[in-house]
C-alpha cells in the first residue's frame, strides 16, 4: 500500500519531469477516470444507490476548467479568465458541489427506479445545457487550441 502511494506521488512528476506531452495527458486521464471510478463506487457499492447522472459532475468539473482557460487564451471576460490551476480545482470543486447539494436534495427523497430516473434526468439536462452554448463549441464540445 505504501509502495503504491509513493509511486502514485512519484510518476506523474516523474513524467512532469521528462516533458513529453502524449505521457502526461495520459496520466492526467488516467486521474481524472480513476476519480470518477472511485466515486460511482462510493454511492453504487455502499451507498447502494444506482445513478446515471453521474457523469454530470464531470462534466460541470470540466467545464469549470476550460471555461476559465479558454477566456484566458481568447481575451474575453475578464472576470472569469484564468490559467491558474488552483483556481480551476477549487472553482470546480465548489460549482460541482453546489449542484451535487442541490440535486441531492431532489433524488434522496425517492428510491429505486424513481432515483435512477431523476439522475438520469439532472444528467441530461446538464448535457442539454453545455451542448447549447454556442460560445464554448456547442454540439462539437469545448475546444481549446493555443
Amino acid at each position: 500500500m505504501v509502495a503504491c502511494l509513493v509511486a502514485l506521488a512519484v510518476i506523474p512528476a516523474a513524467i512532469y519531469a521528462g516533458g513529453n506531452a502524449f505521457w502526461l495527458d495520459i496520466a492526467t486521464r488516467l486521474v481524472v477516470l480513476s476519480i470518477a471510478a472511485v466515486s460511482l463506487n462510493l454511492i453504487l457499492g455502499f451507498g447502494g444507490m444506482v445513478s446515471f447522472g453521474h457523469a454530470a459532475y464531470l462534466g460541470i468539473g470540466a467545464y469549470c476548467v476550460g471555461i476559465p482557460t479558454y477566456h484566458a487564451l481568447f481575451g474575453e471576460f475578464e472576470l472569469v479568465a484564468s490559467n491558474s490551476g488552483v483556481f480551476h480545482v477549487i472553482l470546480a470543486v465548489v460549482i460541482s458541489a453546489l449542484f451535487a447539494l442541490i440535486t441531492g436534495a431532489i433524488c434522496l427523497r425517492t428510491k429505486g427506479v424513481y432515483f435512477i430516473m431523476i439522475t438520469m434526468a439532472f444528467g441530461q439536462m446538464v448535457f442539454y445545457l453545455f451542448v447549447s452554448l454556442e460560445t464554448y463549441g456547442a454540439d462539437d464540445g469545448l475546444v481549446i487550441t493555443s
